[in-house]
């Protein structure tokens, strides 16, 4: 597979497997994660997320993980976004 080189990876549940890119999104969140490094944004894609997934999921130092359009990546008020994501499973 080939890795973004960008320091923007992009995830949405329901793509088919990519490369991380806007056009070829990873399906998971835990791809991502696992190829992003200090300065990359992680933007995520509103749906549900959980199949494929490899919790507990950690975000290593100078990682960002937000919602595509400014939205929240998870619902539910009091939730970090990966709090929520480690409860969803």
């Amino acid at each position: 597979m080939v890795q973004a080189t960008a320091s923007v990876l992009y995830v949405n549940s329901a793509s088919a497997q990519g490369t991380g890119t806007r056009q070829s999104p990873f399906k998971t969140l835990t791809q991502a994660l696992e190829r992003a490094s200090a300065g990359t944004t992680i933007q995520l894609e509103a749906g549900t997320y959980g199949s494929g997934e490899s919790f507990p999921l950690t975000v290593a130092s100078g990682v960002t993980v937000v919602g595509i359009g400014g939205r929240s990546p998870c619902a539910g008020v009091g939730y970090s976004p990966l709090k929520s994501l480690v409860n969803s499973r």
